[in-house]
């Protein structure tokens, strides 16, 4: 038999649904069957799995049917030996990545004839061809040839079907959003442990980049031991220590100045880059406390990064030409890891891992478009991360695991230290996309905590038969708990100000509010109920069975039921909802030999219950908010007058609350908006459910050789139940408040009028030439659309408009269906390496070649229809509602991107295994500058103004009958489709290297 045949065996190997990663600690599975020549199946032959990463060893004897299998079993490089009486002793050599089912076939012959075969499998790449799961396993020693950071957001976005594309996101600021989902809503894993923030979704970084072993990326066909998500699951593991000692110390260099200046300050002729390299330090050592028994594996990093940002001023009536005003933003972040690894038994094992992260930004600002350094604050954001692990083989065939977690994370005086009128009051600029000044955003009231906690067991249990072929049987139990703790204060003092425009003198901001056209109103944002802390449970059980017939077929049947148990932050039940999720794969082995395979599949994924949704009518913690249209006397309406002659922000603040005071201040009837949580907007008990997904997909899989794959997937998927906020005349008048005022009352719930499709083929592979060349990557076609983004950079998830005063939102630019913003058509990563090893010394250049076409933006205004539609019997007919411009919901697009980054390895040979590397990075090699959007969205350089958002000169018109007509009714802000900041644009061409030592 050749070693050829045995690689494609090895390849068949992975089964239709290998899954062995699951929601606990990534481990992989290793499966095969035993024969005799003339394909007799050998019963009783001791099959036995060694590996530098396995404390011990471990065997199982094969079925009556010749069949066995390895649960549990730590990612890594094994050998596995075959033995009988009679029969010439087999060895294998295989290596299994974390969610890969790897499969290893033998042929034994009496010892006689018997002929010794060695053989190497590389699992991960097999699973990636043979399972109908779409991933992607990115090991630790591949990312570090690449010109990538070593992040857990960046190999994330390796794999195909991921993108950048959530709110605020570019190559400079991850924003994370896997197979057309928002982005809020895919699973973040660390050794098995939930690291997503509880509000927008994103991973925090409970890492050091060189301890992690290996990442694994799921954006399709996914198994049912998963579930609250409807994206893709990214899991990561960390190292765990072994028999022998190693360790590494690395030192990362960066510096401002090894970045090119960005097209927008160098169009302004302005460089504030700060001429300072900033190392970051990272050390691992982990080795025997007591061989094959304990292993300990700890891990440090510490950085403080030194960037230059400035203020984002731009010219205006009044205004003295451009002036930024520079300023530098510090981080100081240590972070700490400690894993400990004990085999109790050879076949009982506890693993404890803790993660503790120190984090201080000096001169924070919550949004990039500040006028002022009143905005910026120095923040602390701890962070720590526990699990513990247990699992156990109790038989050959039955396995079990149970694990506990828990993750904790503050904001701790991330706001504004001031609660008096003139220093704690926001100010904001209408017409600069609301840029902010005077005062930060938020309060340091309280700090504010978002943790997570859960616990699970899982049993499996291994049936081989003669007739219906092999079975692995999994069922578990999970327990998810999401907390929040926070008094949601908006601004120092609970008022802002939205001026009508600032005049900006050098380094002076001073507000205009003007009376006419209702361009200025004041808002207040107090929280009447101090919260008690959420309690979001969701509680899951779920059975699969990976099934294996023969040569040729393979089958995944799984089925998930998630039932949430939710309270807000007031104790009041908003959630008492289940679902069931049934996920279904099939794989089809051509020829049987892994050389070319048919996959396909359907599942059902549930969300977990959005916190930012279900917590958002809450009185406890939530801020009302009540607007005031100013008209009291005109202040600063005169932009031309000399500095000396206009009021200052506190002479403004002052002069205003005057007025407001003189009509009675808070207990006046608001003239703008009146929402307060629980009165004005409301969820009705136990009444919310988890949106959920459909999914299909077919795909074909080949073995390219025996040095690659190629793989093609076909993705559709289609949304439900989503949240809406609906106020007609059936929800009726809120009850009164404590100002003695009423509003018309929103319901919040799951509304089926939304729609999100996603469609999608999905492309890898990857290949290894016999003369150190190595080729691999990703291209993604994609297509999503639909009539609700359903989130945003402030709130994370956000509910649907459309249901509320549908009398005045009858025309179609209201809330049409069309391209959403994360759309982008194509996206394609493709790496080039070689590899030049010597005596002393290994080399390694790898190329990195990205191309992104331009993602989708909308130009959003808000109009008033009250002059043109009879109030038909609402408390507070609707002031504004939207208006899409542009003809259709996002139909402009952002610049192509293409980026080519370089890097170059040299490791050389010191003592033993002692060796020291050098590694150079140039990233965006030929300085391509395209405008790919990133936080220009939050920044609301892609809003419209309008008479209802800006005031005069525009004039109202009616959406129903008339085209509004631009300079008239309607002009596109002054930064519309522009950058406000540097984080618009694609990073620049930038240099950064790290050297170190390892053993």
């Amino acid at each position: 038999m050749k070693t050829g045949r045995f690689l494609s065996m090895a390849a068949a190997g992975a089964l239709a649904s290998a899954l062995a990663l699951a929601q606990g600690l990534p481990t992989a599975s290793l499966t095969g069957k035993v024969t005799a020549e003339g394909n007799t199946a050998l019963p009783g032959v001791t099959v036995t799995v060694t590996s530098p990463s396995l404390q011990g060893t471990r065997d199982v004897t094969t079925s009556g049917n010749g069949d066995y299998i390895f649960n549990l079993l730590p990612p890594g490089d094994y050998t596995v030996r075959f033995a009988l009486a009679g029969m010439t002793g087999v060895d294998r050599s295989v290596s299994l990545t974390s969610g890969a089912v790897g499969r290893v076939d033998v042929e034994l012959r009496p010892a006689a004839v018997a002929e010794s075969i060695t053989v190497s499998g590389e699992a991960g790449e097999a699973a990636a061809v043979e399972s109908p799961q779409v991933s992607a396993t990115y090991k630790k020693e591949f990312i570090e040839k690449l010109p990538v950071a070593r992040t857990l957001a960046a190999t994330t976005l390796l794999a195909p079907g991921v993108t950048n594309n959530g709110p605020g996101g570019n190559d400079r600021l991850p924003s994370i959003a896997i197979s057309g989902a928002p982005s809020y809503d895919s699973l973040f894993l660390i050794n098995g442990v939930v690291v997503n923030e509880n509000l927008r979704g994103q991973p925090h970084d409970l890492f050091i980049e060189d301890a992690i072993q290996e990442t694994t990326v799921i954006t399709g066909n996914v198994s049912a031991e998963y579930g609250r998500f409807t994206g893709g699951i990214v899991s990561a593991i960390t190292k765990s220590g072994s028999n022998r000692l190693s360790g590494s110390f690395r030192t990362s260099f960066t510096n401002d100045k090894w970045t090119e200046n960005d097209p927008l300050n160098e169009s302004r002729n302005l460089d504030p880059r700060i001429d300072k390299t900033n190392p970051v330090y990272e050390a691992t050592l982990g080795g025997p406390i007591w061989i094959d028994r304990i292993w300990g594996f700890g891990a440090y990093r510490s950085q403080k990064l030194s960037q230059s940002r400035q203020t984002n001023p731009t010219a205006g009536p009044g205004s003295s030409g451009f002036s930024a005003i520079p300023y530098e933003n510090i981080r100081d972040t240590q972070r700490i890891e400690g894993k400990l690894t004990l085999a109790i038994t050879p076949r009982h094992n506890l693993v404890g891992s803790y993660i503790d992260i120190k984090d201080e930004e000096v001169n924070n600002s919550f949004t990039t478009n500040i006028l002022d350094l009143a905005s910026l604050v120095t923040r602390q954001t701890p962070n720590t991360l526990l699990g513990i692990n247990y699992n156990g083989v109790l038989t050959d065939k039955l396995f079990v695991e149970a694990q506990y977690s828990k993750k904790q994370f503050t904001f701790e005086n991330s706001g504004s230290p001031f609660t008096d009128l003139e220093r704690g009051t926001l100010l904001l600029d209408r017409s600069r996309g609301n840029a902010r000044w005077n005062s930060p955003t938020f309060s340091n009231d309280t700090p504010e905590k978002r943790d997570n906690e859960g616990w699970f067991a899982k049993a499996s249990y291994f049936l081989s038969t003669s007739s219906l072929g092999t079975h692995d049987i999994r069922v578990g139990y999970e327990h998810f708990h999401d907390f929040q703790f926070a008094n949601n204060h908006q601004s120092g003092s609970d008022f802002r100000i939205f001026a009508t425009r600032a005049i900006i003198r050098g380094d002076q901001v001073f507000p205009v509010f003007q009376t006419p056209g209702d361009s200025t109103f004041l808002r207040y944002t107090p929280i009447l109920e101090l919260t008690r802390g959420t309690d979001f449970n969701t509680n899951s059980v779920f059975v699969n069975d990976r099934i294996a017939v023969g040569r040729h077929w393979a089958f995944n049947v799984g089925l998930r039921y998630d039932k949430n148990q939710s309270k807000n932050s007031a104790g009041f039940p908003v959630s008492d909802d289940s679902a069931i999720s049934p996920r279904l794969a099939a794989h089809y082995d051509v020829r049987g030999d892994g050389r070319l395979v048919l996959n396909a599949g359907y599942g059902q994924y549930v969300a977990n219950l959005t916190l930012g949704i279900a917590n958002d009518t809450s009185p406890a913690g939530v801020n009302a908010t009540l607007d005031w249209f100013y008209r009291g006397p005109c202040i600063n309406c005169d932009v031309n007058a000399a500095t000396g002659d206009l009021l200052t922000n506190a002479q403004a603040i002052q002069a205003l609350f005057d007025w407001f005071n003189s009509i009675g201040g808070i207990s006046s009837r608001p003239t703008r908006l009146q929402d307060i949580p629980g009165l004005s907007s409301q969820i009705l008990a136990d009444s919310l459910k988890s949106p959920n997904v459909k999914e299909y997909v077919v795909g074909v899989g080949s073995a390219l050789g025996t040095r690659g794959f190629g793989r093609v997937d076909l993705i559709y998927r289609n949304w439900d139940d989503f949240y809406g906020s609906r106020i007609d005349l059936t929800t009726g008048p809120s009850p009164e408040d404590q100002f003695g005022n009423f509003t018309d009352l929103a319901l919040v719930g799951n509304d089926d009028r939304y729609d999100r499709k996603y469609t999608a083929v999905q492309t890898q592979f990857a290949y290894r030439f016999p003369i150190g060349l190595f080729a691999g990557g990703n291209y993604t076609w994609s297509r999503l659309t639909g009539n609700l983004d359903a989130e945003n950079f402030v709130s994370g998830p956000i509910p649907g408009t459309a249901g509320e005063y549908p009398e005045y939102k009858t025309f179609q630019e209201n809330h049409p269906t069309g391209y959403l913003e994360g759309d982008q058509r194509h996206q394609a990563r493709v790496w080039l390496g070689y590899d030049f090893p010597t005596r002393f010394a290994n080399f390694n250049v790898t190329v990195l070649e990205s191309y992104a076409s331009g993602r989708a933006f909308r130009a959003l205004g808000t109009i008033d229809m009250r002059s043109f539609i009879e109030n038909p019997g609402y408390v507070d007919p609707p002031a504004a509602v939207d208006y899409y411009f542009g003809g259709g919901r996002a139909p402009f697009r952002f610049e192509d991107m293409t980026r080519t980054d370089l890097a170059v390895n040299v490791d050389l040979k010191i003592w033993k295994s002692l060796e020291v590397f050098l590694q150079p990075e140039l990233i965006n090699v030929f300085n391509e500058k395209a405008l790919t959007g990133g936080r220009i969205g939050i920044d609301s350089s892609t809003t419209v103004n309008t008479r209802a958002s800006a005031g005069a000169p525009y004039a109202n018109f009616d959406a129903r009958n008339t085209q509004p007509v631009e300079g008239v009714n309607y002009a596109y802000a002054a930064n519309f489709g522009r950058a406000i900041g540097r984080d618009a644009y694609q990073l620049p061409r930038t240099f950064r290297f790290s050297v170190g030592l390892r053993f």
